[in-house]
């Protein structure tokens, strides 16, 4: 995995590569609101297995990017 974007502090690309599911480019937007962030994560698939089922990848992608931002959030407010 790797950055393939970085706009300090605002916005970050990576490129998550998850074995023969294929690699998925995942954006991160962070937003200033007052005295905290908001973070929008948006993830396609862009090789492999999950690039040729994307329709039903993309409900996958919702539910997991879902849960690591609710993670984040947690981590953040610890």
């Amino acid at each position: 995995p790797g950055a393939l974007e970085c706009e300090e502090p605002h916005r970050l690309v990576l490129l998550a590569r998850i074995g023969a599911l294929g690699s998925f480019r995942v954006g991160l937007l962070l937003r200033d609101e007052g005295d905290s962030t908001h973070v929008t994560m948006h993830e396609v698939a862009v090789a492999g297995v999950s690039k040729l089922a994307e329709p039903v990848t993309s409900v996958g992608i919702g539910v997991r990017n879902a849960i690591s931002l609710d993670r984040l959030k947690e981590l953040a407010e610890s």
